[in-house]
């Protein structure tokens, strides 16, 4: 039978309470310390135990050698981000220059590091790009790219004025959102393609052939759609492919400016009427 060598009776005394101010990493390394030494207590190798406690050989060691010498405060990680810190002097004078421009105009780092070198301050991107991205972890300036995301969007809302988003909508009326889809087909060796439509509510469908996949071949289809459904088509979802753009949405905005007729662009989310379709254009 193997002999247990343990810890010190006061260690197990101490063991079953912990330190209030005891940092986390030193709790739970003493946690850790205090469950291989009762699995050793039983009769455990010292392998054994440190494999149950998931903890290796070596750390264990290293843990009990400090807690013997230290006490419970020894197991804090030494090792502490704040103390290995370098200062950054040249980050900290550049940080409200930084600010400052940022406020004034949008600029990356790049522009942002040659704005300064003209007013006398010779300072890398990188550098500035650490201030920037503390200023912006704090609040105290906007990320450049959310800002142009949005503007981006409210550009083109303003552009497609006769657009309007759906997301999550079903349709309940026939010709309220009919679905457009397209698809390639070789049954007589040449590359054909298909539009198809179809409206979910009465499930009439509608398909046709064409030579090439464009977005006037999407804008004649629509036109032979119109003609063809026997109630009206207020609405037609698409995909983001190129076909339903171009000549597809310049003849949609048209027929929103003839009289009586209102067109719109409705843009579902994705997977909301057909798996991966995004827009849809709604004419009434």
């Amino acid at each position: 039978m193997n002999r247990v060598r343990g810890l010190e009776r006061v260690f197990y005394r101490a063991a079953g309470f912990v330190l209030p101010d005891l940092e986390p990493s030193a709790r739970s390394r003493l946690e850790l310390v205090s469950l291989i030494e009762r699995l050793r207590r039983v009769g455990l190798p010292v392998a054994v135990a440190c494999a149950v406690a998931g903890v290796s050989r070596a750390s264990y060691y290293r843990w009990r050698y400090r807690l013997r010498r230290g006490g419970a405060r020894a197991l804090t990680d030494g090792r502490s981000r704040n103390r290995r810190r370098r200062a950054a002097p040249v980050r900290s004078a550049v940080r409200p220059l930084v600010e400052e421009l940022r406020r004034e105009r949008p600029m990356g780092k790049e522009k942002l590091a040659l704005t300064l070198a003209a007013h006398g301050v010779t300072v890398s991107a990188s550098t500035v790009g650490r201030c920037i991205t503390e200023l912006v972890s704090r609040g105290v300036i906007e990320a450049i790219g959310a800002a142009r995301r949005g503007q981006r969007a409210r550009r083109l809302a303003a552009a497609r004025g006769w657009a309007k988003r759906k997301r999550g909508e079903k349709p309940t009326q026939p010709g309220e959102l009919v679905q457009l889809d397209t698809l390639q087909e070789r049954t007589l060796g040449e590359p054909r393609y298909q539009f198809t439509a179809v409206d979910p509510v009465t499930r009439v469908a509608h398909a046709q052939l064409y030579k090439s996949l464009t977005s006037k071949s999407a804008r004649e289809f629509l036109a032979e759609l119109i003609a063809a459904l026997p109630f009206p088509l207020r609405s037609v979802q698409v995909d983001n492919g190129s076909e339903f753009k171009g000549a597809f949405e310049a003849a949609c905005a048209a027929l929103a400016r003839l009289p009586g007729c209102r067109i719109e662009l409705a843009i579902a989310a994705p997977g909301a009427e057909f798996p991966g379709k995004t827009p849809s254009f709604c004419l009434a």
